[in-house]
């Protein structure tokens, strides 16, 4: 099921009628999904009538939200979905921040003294949305050293490797949660660091 903006945003009517579709059961399969695109154009009152829906979904619904500006959702919304960017990487302001977590995760990889690790983050330890980036480009590094079979990959174990994405996947929960962004970006090198 599709949901699209009529004209500049989509209407309370819009999502009404999707959630009176997802409550019928699947045509083929177990499954109801609902794709909402341009869910940041939903009105504030649209918003909040998917926000029942999102809090208790019918059994079996998946609904995706698709959007550029998350920042036009309500927080309401945006704590009760995942958040997963999409080719971030392809961006240019991406390829800086992309050249630091590659840095920082060798030193990591090197078992570099904290200190060093500390002023490399130093740069990502006070914005939030830079943090998150960082995150993104570090879990991307780590994914690749799990599946490319090379020499520096063959250095560390899978087990390590999983356990630093399990950790950046928590740095960015406390993210999310507000905790504090140099606190949270200096826990993980901690943890990972060993």
């Amino acid at each position: 099921m599709y949901v699209e903006a009529d004209g500049k945003s989509i209407k309370d009517e819009a999502v009404e009628e999707l959630q009176t579709k997802i409550k019928k059961k699947p045509f083929f399969g177990n499954r109801n999904i609902a794709v909402i695109k341009h869910a940041d154009t939903m009105t504030i009152r649209a918003q909040n009538r998917l926000l029942k829906t999102l809090e208790e979904p019918p059994e079996g619904t998946i609904i995706i939200l698709l959007s550029e500006n998350v920042e036009n959702l309500v927080s309401t919304i945006l704590s009760r979905c995942v958040v997963f960017r999409v080719n971030p990487f392809e961006t240019p302001e991406y390829g800086e921040i992309k050249e630091h977590a590659q840095m920082l995760v060798r030193m990591l990889l090197n078992k570099e003294p904290f200190y060093s690790l500390k002023s490399k983050l130093s740069e990502f330890a006070d914005d939030r949305e830079n943090a998150m980036k960082l995150l993104d480009s570090m879990e991307l590094i780590y994914r690749d050293l799990s599946i490319i079979n090379n020499k520096e990959s063959r250095n560390y174990t899978k087990d390590y490797i999983y356990r630093a994405v399990v950790l950046i996947e928590e740095a960015r929960r406390d993210l999310q949660r507000g905790i504090n962004t140099g606190y949270a970006m200096r826990n993980l090198i901690i943890k990972i660091g060993g």
